[in-house]
């Protein structure tokens, strides 16, 4: 089920990574990605795609978070279409 999922967000990063005005739904995509990798127990990857959505986080609500990520946190950088 994992590699299902993993293939779904593969799929939607590549459709958002050239694309400016998805940023949003690329950070959101990219912390999916995450949790799946750590569901799957590949933290290596997991951890640094977690730190690449923070910092997309960042650029995009040019707030600092001082906890770890939720999925709500890149939700509501999403349109409400989008969602």
């Amino acid at each position: 089920m994992l590699t299902t999922h993993r293939s779904h967000i593969d799929d939607a990063l590549k459709i958002f990574v050239d694309r400016a005005t998805l940023k949003p739904e690329r950070a959101r995509a990219t912390f999916t990605k995450s949790e799946i990798l750590l569901a799957a127990q590949e933290f290596d990857e997991a951890n640094s795609l977690r730190m690449k959505c923070k910092d997309e986080y960042v650029e995009i609500s040019g707030q600092v978070l001082d906890r770890e990520p939720t999925s709500a946190d890149f939700d509501d950088l999403v349109a409400f279409w989008s969602r």
